[in-house]
């Protein structure tokens, strides 16, 4: 068994190959072409195991290198640089330090998915991405109409029909300019609401529902769009232990320091998944408007903590509910009981 590091970059990448003594046989630094990957590997008689990190453009040489059946591990690029901290680093110790930590089984692992299911949850990324996009166009413009003491009537949310007509009124109190702003970004606002339903579209159409996503469209709050979005950001439930480590990875648990008797205690950790996070917290929305004991929950929360707290543990309860759903493989009976098992 011979055991290859890659370091990848956006134009090339370097390659070290050792064997099972660590003793390195050969190294070389090709560009992005995938001709050239296989006609290098093809020299080998023996069977190769490789690694590589899961850096931006890991999708072309995993699914080639898979293909092709060579045993493929991907590397958490955070993890390992707590493992490995050289004075000295170029790409050729890069690619080498990979092989010899991958041959002594020490590579920190990403799950990654399958292409075609990858392909599905990158649309539903796209979709999280764009409703953050508007939501961002949509406080803009709220700020705006604050500076001229503008209060938005009851025509529901600003990207809405009704709110984006009130935002190209050009009767608004407010400098021209300002008015002209506010079109451009009724405009754009209008593009986002066309293309978020297009993909929510293709979404249904290329979503092939399993007992897992059944179960998640059980729960208030999670329907045909989110239920996918959730289930393949998660993919495997194994992965976590508890719920509380799917909290953590979903980025709804605080940062804790604490050494001797001081504790300190920070905001929620940006250190997961930041699509899971928008998903969850979208469903919270979801899951207050249609189910009351949330409902109910969140006005108590509300009250004491402030709108956005309430909101961030009524989202990392979803989290609990989606744990204990998919684990016990029941549908959802119920926000209380499910609550009084965590």
């Amino acid at each position: 068994m011979l055991y290859a590091g890659i370091d990848l970059h956006k134009h090339y990448l370097v390659i070290s190959v050792i064997d099972q003594r660590g003793c390195e046989i050969s190294s070389i630094r090709i560009n992005n072409n995938a001709q050239l990957l296989i006609s290098y590997f093809s020299q080998f008689a023996e069977p190769i195991k490789v690694v590589i990190e899961a850096t931006l453009n890991w999708y072309w040489i995993v699914d080639l290198l898979d293909e092709l059946g060579y045993e493929i591990v991907l590397a958490h690029p955070r993890r390992l640089r707590a493992i490995v901290d050289n004075k000295y680093v170029d790409d050729r110790i890069s690619s080498n330090t990979l092989a010899q930590l991958l041959r002594n089984d020490y590579i920190p692992e990403v799950y990654y998915l399958s292409p075609e299911i990858r392909a599905l949850r990158d649309m539903c990324r796209t979709r999280l991405f764009l409703i953050a996009q508007r939501t961002a166009l949509t406080n803009n413009c709220s700020s705006n109409l604050l500076k001229y003491n503008i209060n938005v009537p009851d025509v529901g949310k600003l990207h809405s029909s009704n709110g984006l007509a009130f935002l190209r009124d050009t009767e608004l109190p407010m400098h021209q300019l300002f008015k002209f702003s506010s079109c451009c970004k009724a405009n754009i606002i209008e593009t986002l609401n066309e293309n978020i339903k297009l993909i929510e579209t293709e979404i249904r159409k290329n979503n092939k529902e399993d007992e897992i996503t059944k179960l998640l469209k059980s729960i208030p709050g999670i329907g045909e769009i989110l239920s996918p979005t959730i289930r393949y950001e998660i993919g495997v439930m194994s992965r976590f232990y508890n719920s509380k480590r799917l909290a953590s990875y979903c980025r709804f648990t605080p940062r804790m320091h604490i050494s001797g008797k001081a504790a300190k205690y920070y905001k929620t950790s940006k250190d997961g998944n930041a699509y899971l996070k928008r998903a969850f917290s979208e469903s919270a929305v979801c899951a207050i408007k249609y189910d009351e004991d949330v409902r109910k929950h969140y006005q108590r929360l509300k009250s004491k903590k402030g709108k956005p707290v309430a909101l961030s543990i009524i989202g990392r309860n979803m989290t609990t509910v989606v744990y204990h759903v998919w684990t016990t493989n029941q549908p959802y009976r119920g926000y209380k009981k499910r609550l009084q098992r965590t």
